[in-house]
């Protein structure tokens, strides 16, 4: 039996983009301090991890899907 593309649903992945935009946000974080773009403090790194979270999981939440070969 096949799927007609009218009974498809699109699967978003928000958790998984808040995951891997935790990971960027840690790695930009370490970058940004280590070539002293941004000080090493307390506010700003976390300011920066949380930006990095939300956009992650809006893009795994409204990102184009790909398409399924």
């Amino acid at each position: 039996m096949t799927e007609t593309s009218a009974s498809q649903s699109i699967e978003r992945h928000p958790i998984r983009g808040a995951f891997f935009g935790l990971l960027l946000g840690l790695g930009l974080a370490i970058y940004l301090i280590l070539f002293k773009i941004i000080s090493l403090g307390l506010v700003v790194p976390i300011v920066v991890i949380a930006l990095s979270v939300l956009a992650g999981a809006a893009w795994g939440g409204f990102a184009p899907p790909r398409t399924k070969t």
